[in-house]
């Protein structure tokens, strides 16, 4: 710039909250970098502060662009970790208890949660993208100075943000009521700015900016014959508060850019991308005002240099430490995220590291930040757990009827105490009322921090009714009560399985339910060894679309051990589901073999049922030897309401399988073929299915099933 020249007026760009709708920042931004417009000063509300913040420190546009088309909102919107996410202990619960609801009970009372967000996935996503700047305490330091607008919960009043977690600042802004849990920051509870000022021009003017642009991307008032719903008068309700005082802050900004948005609503952030195009177009509708404030070629050069946000950050971690832990032991945090002095903070590590201590599933959030202690620089973990926790309840239903008198029933319930210890101790407790009453309780003891190996003893009692079939007929019924009393000791590799070996008693009881008076009856001591594996990497335990599940259960009974019976009872499976879009492949198999010894009737090997040879009734086929394999496909056909599940699937599958009654006898040839064709739905209350079985021989038969999986 030429000495003689007045300098150039700074500007300040206000961008306002909308909801998907802010996604129109980016095309803003990029329009005002194609005609080399500054903005030396950013405040933002809601959206806008996430785009405004992005930008502010050092973000390029196209990263920010990039990353909104990338992101698969339906998930970063959810909090709860993913199923393949979990520690092992936490899938078995999810696999067991498939009703979306988890309660806290504390001095007898049951304690609920908020429903509300906190924006853990959004809030790392955040992190990583803003790595480069974790150690910026005042965002005037910024290499563009920035302010969030928030909304003061108790007051009501305007709360502008300049120092702090940048993050969280950002979450602050965008908490809106009613969705998104108030984030406190200094003492005070704040939500979503759009209520106070959702166009800040007075804040970013405040700031020192000459010329304010505003971008106002706020949703429209509904007309009459849109608010039909409580849902549609609560969004006018909010809509109207928030263009109030936009309108009037648009009024103070000395040029205002409002994209043409029709059909984007604030909460459809699937279509967010769609805004990015409309606010290119709208600032270049107004190329003629914004050229008045344009850099020459070599000034903006200049300038852009000095916008660029900091390099990533390659000096080693100098320590690592845990904040907002009461419950949960930091050595077991720490262990889980494994990250230790010494090590590079890399973006990649960083995740996995959250993934790791978020799936502990004891956290309502997990978050990081740097921090500086004199020339040493540092990476502290900020956890905050769940408010209804430590006690934990969680439900099930099971349901299965074939519409030819065979049904079956039941109510499922977990009571888990996590945490007993500074090792991270459980005891869990399941019951399950219906058709199959039982009654489990397990003591688990890690034996480190780290949750790799430990030692379980259990206790179970069911009751069941056994079918008992002849030539395809079903003869009689058996009532079987089992008690069993179990030490293991094991290894759990993750969140990707566990390894068991126990020593057992048991006691088993069987008694004729309905059939012939002159039947049987067992009073059976039970003894001896038992192994058990499992692997799991599935997306979700109830329709699969990837992933990997392999399970073995051996039995080794001994009479040495008080056992009636010496036999081995060794049965293993093995599922992959490779889904890509709506379609998902899938294949089974599965193998239990007595190793040459005899079996005792009350626990041969069972096939028939639905996914097992569905034209055969549940249980039917009985022996010593078993094998199968299963081929099958499934597509998503749609998705259901937020709050009601998944989705509604269609698919089939073909199996193959028998039973023997010695390994020396499986033979190709005589193996039994199926097909089973499903209408399903994941919903919040677990699978629901009704499927068609039929298999050789004209076996048919039809299933209605709540709570089934693949």
């Amino acid at each position: 710039m030429d000495a003689g020249q007045p300098p150039r007026p700074r500007v300040g760009l206000a961008l306002g909250g909308g909801g998907a709708r802010g996604a129109a920042h980016v095309g803003v931004l990029k329009a005002l970098e194609r005609m080399r417009v500054p903005v030396d000063f950013i405040a933002g509300t809601s959206m806008g502060a996430v785009i405004g913040g992005l930008y502010a420190a050092g973000v390029p546009v196209e990263r920010i662009e990039a990353e909104l088309r990338e992101l698969n909102w339906s998930d970063v919107l959810v909090d709860r970790a993913p199923y393949r996410h979990l520690v092992w202990r936490r899938k078995e619960d999810e696999g067991r208890y498939l009703l979306d609801l988890e309660l806290g009970l504390r001095h007898g009372r049951l304690l609920v949660p908020s429903g509300l967000r906190a924006g853990q996935k959004l809030g790392y996503e955040l992190q990583a993208l803003l790595l480069p700047a974790g150690d910026v305490n005042d965002f005037s330091r910024l290499p563009i100075p920035f302010r969030a607008v928030a909304t003061d919960m108790e007051t009501g009043g305007r709360v502008v943000l300049d120092h702090g977690d940048l993050v969280e600042a950002i979450l602050a802004s965008m908490a809106v009521p009613g969705v998104f849990a108030p984030v406190e920051i200094e003492g005070r509870l704040l939500v979503d700015g759009g209520m106070a000022d959702n166009l800040p021009v007075e804040v970013v003017r405040s700031m020192g900016a000459d010329i304010v642009v505003a971008v106002d991307v706020g949703t429209p008032l509904a007309s009459r014959d849109e608010i039909r719903s409580f849902v549609g008068v609560t969004s006018q309700a909010f809509t109207f508060l928030t263009r109030q005082n936009s309108e009037r802050s648009a009024r103070l900004a000395d040029l205002v850019i409002r994209p043409e948005l029709g059909g984007v609503t604030s909460g459809d952030f699937a279509s967010a991308v769609e805004a990015i195009p409309r606010g290119e177009e709208a600032a270049e509708a107004l190329r003629s005002s914004l050229d008045r404030l344009a850099m020459d070629e070599t000034s903006w050069s200049a300038w852009s240099a000095r916008q660029e946000g900091p390099g990533p950050l390659g000096s080693p971690l100098s320590f690592v430490r845990v904040e907002g832990n009461q419950r949960v032991d930091e050595r077991v945090i720490l262990a889980r995220a494994r990250i230790e002095p010494g090590d590079p903070l890399e973006v990649g590590t960083l995740r996995a590291a959250i993934r790791r201590v978020f799936g502990l599933d004891d956290f309502q959030w997990v978050r990081f930040r740097l921090e500086k202690r004199g020339e040493e620089r540092g990476l502290v973990l900020r956890v905050k757990e769940k408010p209804w926790g430590p006690t934990y309840l969680h439900f099930g239903l099971e349901a299965m009827d074939d519409l030819e008198g065979n049904a079956t029933y039941g109510v499922k319930a977990n009571l888990t105490r996590t945490n007993l210890d500074a090792r991270g101790g459980e005891w869990r407790n399941d019951f399950q009322l219906g058709s199959r009453p039982s009654i489990r309780t397990e003591l688990y003891q890690p034996f480190d921090f780290s949750g790799r190996f430990f030692l379980a003893p259990w206790l179970k009692t069911e009751r069941r009714r056994e079918p008992v079939y002849v030539d395809g007929r079903r003869t009689a019924f058996y009532k079987v009560d089992t008690t069993q009393a179990q030490v293991d000791l094991g290894s759990s590799y993750g969140r990707f399985g566990e390894v068991r070996f126990g020593v057992y008693q048991s006691r088993i009881h069987a008694d004729v339910d309905t059939g012939a008076a002159n039947l049987p009856r067992f009073d059976i001591d039970g003894g001896g060894y038992s192994l058990a594996a499992s692997f799991d990497t599935r997306d979700r335990p109830s329709i699969p679309r990837r992933g990997t599940a392999l399970s073995l259960q051996a039995v080794l009974s001994r009479r040495g051990l008080g056992a009636a019976d010496s036999y081995d009872r060794i049965e293993s499976a093995a599922s992959h589901f490779l889904g890509k879009g709506r379609h998902t492949l899938f294949g089974a198999l599965t193998y239990g073999t007595n190793l040459g010894s005899e079996i005792p009737v009350y626990d041969e090997f069972l096939v028939g049922g639905l996914f097992s040879l569905g034209g055969y009734s549940e249980g039917e086929l009985r022996g010593q030897v078993t094998a199968g394999v299963t081929a099958g496909y499934h597509y998503r056909l749609l998705s259901l309401p937020s709050g009601l599940g998944e989705g509604i699937y269609v698919g089939g599958l073909v199996d193959a399988r028998n039973v023997w009654a010695d390994t020396s006898e499986i033979s190709l040839d005589d193996l039994r073929y199926g097909f089973t064709v499903v209408v399903g739905a994941d919903t919040v209350a677990g699978p629901l299915f009704l499927a068609y079985g039929r298999a050789e021989g004209g076996r048919d038969r039809i299933y209605v099933t709540l709570g089934r999986t693949f």
